[in-house]
Formats: structure tokens, C-alpha cells, sequence
């Protein structure tokens, strides 16, 4: 896939829910490249070919997890996220997935994903959330400490 044509729409998003950068293009083109394996990228475009919204999920064994997803204020007016979420549904059904994780969820500050999401399944599932681990300790701290920089300079 490429990173590029994803971003107008990925940037449009962050710009209306003023979000910090999330990802650059060069991570994308990163994760596309060591990840395509296990990557699934769905789009969906109008009838002229343009980008409305997309979702990138990882695929691992039978199961699968949304990485993260974008639509622009077309694809919103016309709801494309549904219909692209029905889609994608069909093609996991397809393949026998049988787990799809469609990650967090805050009622609080993300209050159209947390509506999004609760259109479409009302299970609500509550992990205890990420943790970090290094074959070597003092290298698994130093990432962590480099990543809490990186993001608080988005």
C-alpha cells in the first residue's frame, strides 16, 4: 500500500479533531514494509477514486486488530466507515478470523469512535493495557523513557 495517498485523509482527521500527529508517512511506509504480511488495508473511495476513509488491521493467526483508522468529513456525511467496517467484517468472516479487536475506547474524550464503535457491538471488553518487555532490562527501559519523549513532542 501506499503511505502517501493515505495521509491527506489521515492529516484532515487529525486537523478537525485536533489531534497531534499521530504517524507520519514514514512510519507508515515502515510498518507497510516489515508488516505487509500480516497487514490488511481497507479503503473505500467515491466514484471518482477519491479516499473517503480507511482502516489498517493486523492479522495474527485466526484473529485480528484494528491498528487505526481515518475518514475524511465526505466519508462522514455519507457514513463510508460503516459501510467499510461491513466489508471488512465479510472479508475477516471469510477467512475464518473469529476475534476482531477493534482497540480502545474513551467515552469521555473520544465520544464519536466511543458511539461508533458501540453501534457495533455493545460487549464491552476491559484489558489492563500495555506493558513493555526487553530481553534486556536496561535497553527496555531506555524505549520506554524515548517513546514517553517522542510522545509528548507530538
Amino acid at each position: 500500500p501506499e503511505a502517501k495517498s493515505l495521509m491527506p485523509v489521515f492529516e484532515a482527521m487529525q486537523h478537525k479533531k485536533g489531534l497531534r500527529n499521530l504517524v507520519t508517512q514514514r512510519e507508515l511506509e515502515i510498518m507497510f514494509k516489515t508488516a505487509s504480511k500480516n497487514l490488511f488495508l481497507a479503503k473505500c473511495t467515491n466514484e471518482n477514486g477519491d479516499l473517503l476513509c480507511f482502516r489498517i488491521i493486523f492479522l495474527i493467526g485466526n484473529k485480528a486488530f484494528d491498528h487505526f483508522a481515518a475518514s475524511n468529513i465526505e466519508s462522514r456525511k455519507m457514513s463510508a466507515s460503516y459501510f467499510l467496517l461491513w466489508e471488512i467484517i465479510g472479508f475477516l468472516q471469510n477467512r475464518n478470523i473469529t476475534y476482531y479487536d477493534l482497540g480502545g475506547i474513551d467515552p469521555i474524550h473520544g465520544k464519536g469512535v466511543y458511539n461508533f464503535k458501540q453501534g457495533l457491538c455493545k460487549n464491552e471488553i476491559r484489558y489492563q493495557g500495555e506493558y513493555d518487555w526487553s530481553n534486556w532490562p536496561l535497553f527496555g527501559k531506555l524505549c520506554s523513557k524515548a517513546w514517553a519523549w517522542r510522545n509528548k513532542l507530538r
